[in-house]
């Protein structure tokens, strides 16, 4: 607990004659200061030597003025008491103030925490036991801000003469009056219950130092609409969305009711923050809009932990709720069949339409034998499970561990984009005919060639390595499910996926007389190929993007020399097979020994590439313009701010929409999104029209606090776009493939 130790001594000998000739400031009127009345008050009207008893600075605020708690918020400070006595000052023992609950007061775009109307901060003082005189005086200096518009530092000095009595006097008019003030007081403060502390509480800071989670099992919890803390500089004091999770969205039963509190931290918040005593601990009160409050103590402990206790509170919860049960069968069914959908659609990505049709012609290819076409559609059905399902596990062993997973995560390392770059390129050229590969590249790039249940089986794990980075529509409330569902039902949401991307190829493979409605092979089979490698190598300039976007512009010329290499590398293994007889010895070990030099320059540009030094990497967040308003000539500017924890809330609290476009530059659909939909002139004309501010999360790199926004709208990937509104309502997701019509209207309507 936050403490305000009075400084307590004894009276010079002149101030003491001035006040016992000054019987007015003796008295406990209130005093009126500027828009502030004042006045200190004892809780009984004789005190005993060496027997507690309570001072009271009572405040009165004039209508629209407020003074300050003990951590005032964003700006201001708490009011402060010195306490000197006039007998054995030093001997006198003074405890801390015992603040009120405090109110949430918006002044502008700061948020402060305070008092408004009549408020009585009370201290507990001892005397010592060893006092002898008749009466004593009792000198507060009080200082305090008051703020309306303006604020206003003011300063008081407040005498009390204590008549001191072997004895305490009750029944007297005066008496009652004192009791009846310090009861009111009374019920203003929040009150300490062991029960809320210790086991009841659980409290987090996440890895990145952003975000500050508190759960907590207690029944009626949910009740509570914000949180004070007694240090300040450790939340964001605006931020008023406390009710993250709350017991009644999931149908807990009576006992198993819970709730959780994420927080963002302050800009200000230092790790010292959170000591007290030494110990790692986080102390406040917990407020009703009504005024009521409990003082609690978080015992803090790692995110991981803290992610298992979420984890394992929230399947209690429902396993122990038969409603929530029946209810959640016909839920994860529409879950699955999302997932499925979504499954369906990723088949028509640039990068996934290729390797499909290159299957197709292998079954027409394959002939009529039944035989060969299973064995097609059962390897590639089980390539594409076997990947998902390893994506299921990783899923599954990260949040075990407290981790999070990001959707589409890999194309965020530049060693796989790297890979999946080189890969395409020699599908594409091998597409068109102009190199036969061999080694590994034969098996992955001569998909048409390499007939049977293995090869399927590649051609699938190779599907959902592509198909992955993005978020197809139906498909994102499935994933986002599956950020709480229990292991079972992620693991049926990731098969019911698997089964969406491959169900069109085994369907085809499975049914013989699809195939025989297509043309004979012939001729046109070859003119497919090469056409398909055209989509083939659209996808290789989109992840050539990428990979600048994640390594800057300084790796063009490192990619551009490793292709060159390989490409020369291909062409010798093709002109001078060492295998060919009319080849000497001599020249096979000079070709031998070339190709091992240029493997290794090419290995050597590989590594240098994917290993630039981050600090020199062009980050393309930080090429969006943060200034977004009107320009010179008045118009409004249609620009993007960058994306920071609890922006778009405080953007939303000026009475503006907020429109948010987590994105990347691996995600297809985001930039299918921001071609269709963001960019287009009826959209832009939109946005400048309703004064829209436009905030954009990239997440083309490997980002915690994007990554942990995402996760807060129960989504695991992109696209995710948000539009906040200028009032209490909460933020709307939009589809994952935009509608300017949808975006429109919404606008339209306010």
């Amino acid at each position: 607990m936050i403490t305000f130790s009075a400084n307590v001594t004894c009276y010079s000998a002149s101030l003491f004659s001035f006040t016992k000739n000054t019987s007015d400031a003796l008295s406990t009127k209130l005093v009126k200061v500027g828009n502030l009345r004042l006045g200190l008050y004892p809780s009984t009207p004789t005190i005993v030597p060496g027997k507690q008893f309570n001072l009271g600075l009572r405040l009165v605020h004039s209508t629209d003025w407020h003074s300050y708690w003990v951590n005032p918020g964003d700006s201001g400070l708490p009011t402060t008491i010195d306490f000197k006595f006039s007998e054995l000052g030093n001997e006198w023992d003074v405890g801390e103030i015992q603040w009120p609950v405090p109110k949430r007061i918006d002044v502008g775009p700061l948020t402060n925490f305070g008092f408004e109307g009549d408020v009585l901060l009370v201290s507990r003082v001892t005397p010592p036991k060893n006092l002898k005189a008749n009466s004593i005086i009792v000198e507060a200096k009080v200082n305090w801000l008051i703020c309306r518009e303006v604020c206003i530092p003011g300063e008081k000095i407040i005498f009390l003469k204590l008549p001191v009595s072997p004895f305490e006097k009750t029944g007297s008019a005066e008496a009652d009056n004192y009791l009846e003030l310090f009861a009111k007081g009374k019920k203003d403060l929040p009150v300490y219950d062991d029960s809320v502390n210790g086991n009841q509480f659980t409290a987090s800071i996440d890895s990145a130092g952003k975000y500050l989670s508190l759960l907590s099992k207690q029944k009626e919890f949910d009740l509570f609409d914000n949180f004070f803390p007694f240090k300040n500089g450790l939340i964001v004091s605006s931020f008023n969305d406390y009710a993250s999770y709350r017991s009644n969205k999931i149908a807990f039963k009576a006992e198993e009711q819970g709730w959780v509190f994420r927080i963002p931290l302050s800009q200000k918040f230092d790790s010292q923050t959170i000591f007290v005593d030494g110990e790692r601990k986080i102390e406040g009160v917990l407020a009703t809009s009504d005024g009521a409050g409990k003082e609690v103590t978080f015992q803090l402990v790692s995110s991981k932990e803290f992610e298992k206790k979420l984890r394992g509170f929230i399947g209690r919860s429902r396993d122990n709720n038969n409603d929530y049960r029946s209810n959640i069968l016909s839920e994860v069914g529409i879950i699955l069949m999302a997932a499925f959908v979504g499954g369906l659609i990723l088949n028509l990505m640039p990068c996934v339409f290729p390797i499909l049709g290159i299957k197709i012609l292998s079954l027409i290819n394959s002939g009529t034998s039944k035989k060969k076409m299973v064995a097609h559609g059962l390897g590639y059905s089980c390539g594409v499970i076997t990947f998902m399902m390893f994506f299921a596990l990783l899923f599954l062993s990260l949040r075990a561990l407290g981790e999070s997973f990001g959707w589409g995560f890999q194309l965020q390392n530049p060693a796989i984009v790297l890979l999946l770059l080189l890969l395409f390129i020699f599908l594409t050229i091998n597409f068109l005919g102009f190199v036969e590969l061999g080694g590994i590249f034969s098996k992955l790039s001569q998909l048409d060639k390499y007939h049977g249940f293995w090869g399927a089986f590649l051609t699938g794990l190779l599907t959902v390595l592509v198909a992955t980075p993005c978020t197809a529509p139906f498909m994102g409330s499935a994933m986002g499910y599956a950020i709480s569902a229990q292991a079972s039902t992620v693991l049926a949401i990731f098969l019911s996926l698997a089964l969406g991307i491959a169900a069109p190829y085994t369907i085809f493979s499975f049914t013989p007389k699809l195939i025989s409605l297509l043309p004979k092979p012939g001729v046109w089979m070859v003119k497919l190929k090469q056409a398909l490698a055209f989509p083939m190598l659209l996808s290789a300039g989109w992840l050539f993007w990428i990979f600048v976007e994640l390594q800057g512009v300084r790796s063009v010329m490192l990619i551009w020399a490793l292709i060159t290499v390989l490409f020369s590398i291909v062409w010798i293994n093709t002109n001078f097979p060492v295998q060919k007889s009319q080849i000497n010895s001599r020249f096979r070990f000079s070709i031998g020994i070339l190709k091992i030099l240029m493997i290794l320059v090419a290995a050597f540009l590989g590594y240098k590439s994917v290993s630039l030094n981050a600090g020199n990497v062009i980050d393309p967040v930080k090429s969006i313009d943060k200034s977004i308003g009107t320009s010179e000539s008045g118009q409004y500017r249609v620009e993007w701010k960058r994306w920071e924890p609890g922006l778009p809330e405080k953007l939303s609290e000026s009475g503006r929409f907020v429109f948010v476009d987590f994105t990347a530059a691996w995600c297809i659909v985001c930039q299918a999104n921001k071609v269709r939909v963001l960019e287009s002139l009826e959209i832009e004309d939109a946005f400048r029209k309703h004064r829209i501010v436009l905030v954009r999360a990239d997440w083309t790199k490997p980002n915690e606090l994007i990554k942990n926004e995402i996760l807060n709208f129960n989504r695991l990937g992109i696209p995710l776009n948000v539009i906040y509104f200028p009032d209490d309502r909460k933020p709307k997701i939009l589809p994952e493939w935009l509608n300017k019509q949808q975006i429109l209207e919404i606008f339209n309507k306010g």
